[in-house]
């Protein structure tokens, strides 16, 4: 099944979007965490024994309703608001951010990722490939390509 930003077997987890139009991702791993969201985010909407969503199986089989309940709670937050309830919950989030935000974020222009590249339109800033391609690793993926398939 197709989820796209949200996990196919887990829920909740996925996109929410707050009330100052910032989007953060929730992630939800245990029944632990389950009951702390429902005590400390949600308060009221939904109990942590709610037989629709008392095991991680019905909540995923009630995904619309539940999103739906999160959605109405967290969009009526702005997202500092929520960023402390999850905190306090110790519920992993993060914020979805646009490539724009991703390409301006000072971390890559702090530790010089980024370098010009000649085109025909002139110099193009580009990321400098991840640290996990070093010194060898062509030479490396050559010699795999080359040897024969053990199956």
């Amino acid at each position: 099944m197709r989820a796209g930003a949200r996990h196919a077997t887990i829920a909740p987890y996925g996109p929410f979007t707050c009330n100052d139009g910032i989007t953060l991702n929730l992630g939800l791993q245990n029944e632990r965490e389950w009951a702390r969201f429902c005590s400390i985010v949600l308060e009221k909407p939904i109990s942590a024994s709610d037989p629709r969503f008392g095991s991680n199986h019905q909540r995923v089989a009630h995904r619309r309703e539940l999103d739906t309940i999160i959605s109405e709670v967290l969009g009526s937050l702005d997202s500092a608001q929520v960023r402390k309830l999850f905190d306090e919950a110790a519920i992993a989030f993060a914020e979805q951010r646009t490539v724009r935000a991703f390409a301006d974020h000072p971390q890559l222009a702090a530790s010089e990722r980024w370098e010009g590249v000649a085109t025909p339109e002139g110099v193009v800033r580009t990321l400098i490939p991840a640290p996990s391609q070093v010194i060898g690793t062509e030479d490396a993926f050559r010699a795999l390509e080359s040897s024969p398939v053990r199956r």
